[in-house]
């Protein structure tokens, strides 16, 4: 007797029993670009780095040789850190953005500069020519110009001259830095002429004071266009000039100080005083 075979009932799911999608809704966030603080800092000491570079050309009292070597070699160290420091926070600051460079002289000094400096120069190659053009030197505050003698020749290979120098708001001292030995066996450098602007005060009263301070004074007064100018002369304990004149507002004095011997600069002189105007 043959037993029937039955088919498996398969059940059809319910349409409740199928979980319908979830749909998630996604805000688009834009990304944010977070700076390493070590690039900042890396970016810091690269500015460092050019400072250095520039103050060590200044600072440095040795030859040229000795002086474009330690340059270079301080350069190199603080580059060798800003590497270091990239690779320990994995940042790509590219150290080509300051190259160690040998070309960073001459540089532009004063002779203040270079009497704290003492610097080892070759005297005969110093160039102190007489100048050959004009540079301006303009006093802000009390308004006022002047033409000063200069040239660009004026140093040598590593040094060169500023044009004039401000010692305070009353004195600028201009002119060819001259160097010379001292008996000390060091080199001092010394500018030529000193501008010194004063309150206003008579002619007479100068002369009274310059004849208390020096040995030998003697004194001319001549005019000059709208100036009368008073020269006077006379050893402190070296010969030196002074010419003298009133402005409208400030007493004005050209002086100049030359060892050994005795200098009339009047052509120059003369040359600044008609040069002076209004701003």
């Amino acid at each position: 007797m043959s037993v029937p075979v039955r088919s498996p009932k398969i059940s059809t799911p319910s349409p409740r029993m199928v979980p319908s999608p979830t749909v998630l809704s996604v805000k688009k966030r834009h990304p944010v670009t977070k700076v390493p603080l070590a690039v900042s800092v890396s970016a810091f000491l690269a500015l460092i780095a050019v400072l250095v570079g520039t103050l060590a050309a200044v600072s440095m009292q040795r030859d040229d040789a000795s002086l474009r070597a330690d340059l270079a070699q301080s350069q190199e160290e603080i580059l060798a850190r800003i590497q270091r420091l990239e690779q320990k926070s994995c940042t790509s600051l590219s150290a080509s953005i300051i190259p160690p460079t040998s070309n960073a002289l001459p540089v532009v000094v004063s002779a203040t500069e270079l009497n704290n400096l003492k610097p080892i120069i070759d005297i005969a190659s110093w160039n102190s020519e007489s100048a050959n053009t004009n540079v301006e030197y303009r006093d802000k505050t009390r308004k006022i110009s002047f033409q000063l003698p200069y040239s660009k020749a004026w140093g040598n290979a590593t040094y060169k001259v500023a044009p004039f120098e401000v010692l305070d708001e009353n004195h600028v001292r201009f002119g060819a830095i001259v160097p010379s030995l001292t008996p000390e066996g060091t080199i001092s450098f010394q500018r030529g002429f000193t501008l010194e602007i004063l309150p206003l005060r008579t002619l007479s009263s100068a002369w009274q004071q310059f004849s208390r301070e020096v040995t030998d004074a003697k004194k001319t007064n001549k005019q000059v266009g709208l100036f009368e100018l008073q020269t006077m002369t006379g050893t402190i304990p070296w010969r030196t000039i002074k010419i003298e004149f009133s402005g409208k507002k400030f007493n004005y004095v050209l002086s100049s100080v030359v060892h050994g011997e005795e200098i009339s600069n009047e052509k120059v002189f003369l040359s600044i005083i008609r040069s002076l105007k209004s701003i």
